[in-house]
């Protein structure tokens, strides 16, 4: 009987040691930010036929982000993928081993409070904006404003907004539609009520405006903004030694 190599022992023990129910999928990491997803399609392909690669990249740079799940079209392939653990990718040697299954928690329960017209909505796409965000909330009522942070030196979106209702149904009824499954660009939403005191004064929207000299700004939810120019001029008067509240009368003595 030939002798068999290290390498040889090494890729069966592989393969009887997967279950047969096994995920088709595996986890590298360690990857060379420079490379790319044909690089790692070459790296993988004499393993078997590669389904798809998912290989997420860095928001600013576009490099990714050092580490890719690689799924098979057979268990035969995942056996010599993972047979390729400590191998080199370029400059680098990277780390190849089965991929965990998902895990999946149930949301919370969202109790409403008392009045609130608000959602906190996580878990959107990036390249998304108010335009594309507004059809997907207004099937539940009328949408009165959304506000969707970006970043300072890039104007991405952050990832999470605020929408208002102009009544509470709208907002429980979004809520009650996402406890099932509401998704956007194949992401699934994530919904809370929002408690907060409003948006901040320095808040602008994708315009340039402050939120508070918009009309989604007016009332409601948005922290009281109405009362901001009121009391500016008072603080006005008073610089000028006027008796605020007293009249014209008081302004004539």
């Amino acid at each position: 009987m030939p002798k068999r190599t290290r390498e040889e022992g090494k890729s069966e023990k592989v393969v009887k040691e997967l279950p047969t129910q096994e995920s088709l999928t595996v986890y590298c990491e360690g990857i060379p930010y420079q490379t790319t997803e044909e690089a790692l399609m070459s790296f993988f392909s004499p393993c078997g036929k590669v389904v798809s690669i998912k290989a997420p990249r860095w928001q600013d740079s576009g490099k990714l982000r050092g580490y890719a799940h690689v799924t098979f079209e057979s268990e035969t392939g995942v056996a010599k993928a993972l047979a390729l653990n400590n191998e080199y990718l370029g400059d680098r040697f990277v780390t190849v081993s089965a991929s965990r299954p998902i895990r999946t928690r149930e949301p919370p329960p969202c109790t409403a409070p008392p009045g609130c017209t608000t959602l906190f909505v996580r878990n959107l796409p990036y390249e998304v904006d108010e335009a594309a965000i507004r059809p997907v909330f207004e099937r539940f009522g009328t949408v009165a404003s959304i506000r969707l942070p970006r970043r300072y030196d890039t104007q991405v979106s952050k990832g999470f907004c605020y929408v208002q209702y102009e009544g509470k149904s709208g907002a429980e009824g979004a809520v009650a539609a996402s406890v099932k499954g509401l998704s956007m660009g194949g992401r699934n939403l994530q919904l809370d009520y929002d408690t907060s005191a409003g948006p901040k004064a320095s808040f602008k929207g994708a315009d340039g405006r402050a939120y508070s000299k918009t009309e989604g700004g007016i009332g409601g939810n948005a922290g009281g903004s109405g009362g901001g120019d009121r009391g500016s001029k008072r603080l006005k008067d008073k610089g000028k030694g006027k008796r605020v509240d007293a009249g014209v009368a008081a302004h004539n003595d």
